[in-house]
């Protein structure tokens, strides 16, 4: 439920930076440093989601997923 939450929040985050990188062009073009970081924040999570993914142990699958679960509903919070 969290990760369904989590990806739900990835694309309406993504859908906003769309149109804002559409309407100031020029002030996204300043922030490049902040984009890439955000982009390697997200390459990471979907490298580590997909390292539980093959994960073959199911009570390993849980408790992983419940770790990055846990951990994005605490930097939500920052």
């Amino acid at each position: 439920m969290k990760l369904s939450r989590l990806v739900n929040e990835i694309k309406l985050y993504l859908k906003n930076f769309h149109e804002l990188n559409e309407r100031f062009p020029d002030e996204f073009a300043k922030s490049k440093d902040q984009i890439d970081e955000i982009e390697q924040n997200a390459r990471k999570i979907i490298e580590e989601i997909d390292q539980i993914r093959n994960t073959w142990n199911e009570e390993e699958y849980e408790k992983d997923m419940a770790i990055i679960c846990e951990t994005s509903d605490e930097e939500q919070n920052i």
